[in-house]
């Protein structure tokens, strides 16, 4: 039976019958934070490794495919020879894998022709005015392509822009999104490309699914191994690229490979899909169970309503976002005075009016009365050092907390000259920049155990704030990227007397509490 003939849609009885011990767990890993992309991820290595699907010796050995290969490539004017790799050097470094049997090793190379592409001049008008799709990375979106979002004309072609046959192999090798994936898609009409892309005319263009998988396929591998680092664009070593050794199998083991993918792919998408409808139908249910807790008017009405909710926390706090759900709960709560019961403030009546909607002895103020600010300093980051006083940037400041994995410094001689940055025990820094601040507020509590810097006596700043002499400090700077804001409570300050300067740190957007 034919590979095409022998794929099918997956059922139960299918799946059971072909890898049950990953398939039968298929629901269970796509439930895991990221569980479906790593899932796909897994898949797609396990195929070109041969470990997807049993070999089967009545396909034979893909020596034979290379003859193929080899024949055609003679054809074809500049054909090279395509060269046996099991027993050559290792001039590309490791091998990505054990090589299963029937298989053989291959360049992309030997399988076709690369050609690169380029974007023609904008001065000429008569270069856009076609319909010769030409495709650039942000047309990268699809695994098929047969459009691009611009076009050019005979005329480009005509002045040195190469065509593209279909059913080539299309690869992103220059651009920013190289961090994190290399984009591939198989065209299938005639098409150009810009600079940013390579495209490999295959020899046999019915191989074309396959080796869009094999790129897939080995992409962490790509990634890890054949891309240039500390460039301004990101991009991949196209020469190491194209001669890197891959494995190949046989032409008819590629076609079940494919064929086992896509079905497996597409219980993802069913997988997928109906984790978006579970992730819904569970937000919706958890806001209405958590409004029953903020609608509450009294500490005792509150208290009976988290009952009824306690009963169902093993269901309700599955996953993450439910946890953050119900923290900021508790922090609405608590700001509203609902935590705990409240005792009479001995205020006689009538000599305070009551304010709607706050609780017994509470009163309406602004933060401007409470907390002084202070916008920090840009620091430049050739200041920078591997020692001294410590910043606090926006990298530092995480959700609650401050976290000096990524640690920068200044000389105390920097420190000393912006002192009016000084950061205090219990102060709270804010970060306000975009994109970082996308995942939520981010603010943390200056709070360390080290050794703390007793501070000298100053005059306060342009906002006039000011620090008492008896006040120990911690010293605070920062770089240009930190856009934030200190906070301090304007009623008493933490002091740590008797204490020895020996660690400082700063904050370069933070704000001077006074």
């Amino acid at each position: 039976m034919s590979a095409a003939l022998d794929a099918r849609e997956p059922s139960a009885r299918y799946l059971e019958a072909v890898q049950p011990a990953l398939v039968r767990q298929f629901e269970l890993l796509a439930t895991a934070p990221g569980g479906v992309a790593r899932l796909r991820e897994l898949l797609l290595a396990l195929a070109v490794r041969g470990t997807l699907v049993p070999q089967e010796s009545s396909e034979g050995h893909a020596n034979s495919l290379v003859a193929q290969l080899h024949a055609r490539n003679s054809e074809s004017a500049g054909g090279a020879r395509v060269n046996s790799l099991n027993t050559a050097t290792r001039n590309n470094g490791e091998f990505p894998c054990q090589l299963p049997a029937g298989w053989v090793w291959v360049r992309l190379t030997d399988l076709g022709q690369f050609c690169g592409g380029k974007t023609p001049s904008k001065q000429h008008a008569a270069y856009w005015s076609g319909s010769i799709p030409w495709i650039t990375p942000k047309d990268m979106k699809q695994l098929r392509l047969t459009d691009s979002e611009d076009h050019v004309s005979q005329a480009a072609v005509e002045d040195g822009l190469a065509l593209v046959p279909p059913h080539s192999l299309l690869v992103v090798v220059r651009s920013g999104i190289l961090r994190r994936t290399v984009p591939t898609a198989v065209n299938l009409v005639e098409t150009t490309i810009n600079q940013d892309l390579k495209a490999l005319k295959l020899s046999m263009p019915e191989m074309a699914p396959y080796v869009q998988l094999l790129v897939r396929g080995f992409e962490r591998f790509i990634l890890e191994t054949l891309t240039k680092s500390g460039t301004t664009v990101e991009s991949i070593r196209f020469d190491d690229f194209a001669s890197q050794p891959f494995p190949l199998p046989p032409l008819a083991e590629q076609a079940r490979i494919v064929a086992r993918v896509d079905e497996l792919m597409r219980l993802c998408d069913a997988l997928e899909a109906k984790g978006r409808l579970e992730a819904e139908q569970h937000a919706r249910l958890l806001g209405a169970l958590l409004g029953t807790l903020t609608d509450s008017t009294t500490p005792e009405e509150l208290a009976t309503n988290w009952q009824r909710v306690a009963e169902h926390f093993d269901l309700l706090l599955d996953r993450p976002e439910a946890v953050d759900a119900l923290e900021q709960t508790v922090l609405t709560l608590a700001l509203r005075g609902l935590l705990v019961a409240h005792k009479g403030t001995g205020a006689k009546a009538g000599r305070q009016r009551p304010l709607s909607g706050l609780p017994p002895g509470w009163e309406r103020t602004n933060v401007g009365s409470t907390v002084s600010m202070l916008n920090g300093y840009a620091f430049k980051s050739e200041w920078f050092k591997t020692s001294g006083v410590r910043l606090v940037r926006n990298i530092n400041v995480g959700h609650g907390r401050i976290d000096w994995t990524q640690p920068a410094h200044v000389t105390p001689a920097v420190a000393d000259s912006l002192s009016q940055f000084e950061l205090h025990e219990g102060d709270i820094v804010l970060s306000l920049d975009r994109p970082i601040i996308s995942t939520g507020l981010k603010l943390g509590r200056v709070n360390t155990n080290r050794e703390v810097r007793r501070p000298r006596a100053r005059s306060s700043g342009s906002r006039g704030t000011s620090r008492p002499a008896s006040r120990s400090a911690r010293r605070c700077a920062g770089n240009p990227s930190v856009a934030g804001t200190t906070v301090r409570p304007r009623s008493g300050a933490c002091t740590f007397p008797g204490r020895t300067p020996t660690d400082r740190f700063a904050s370069s957007s933070a704000a001077q509490p006074g």
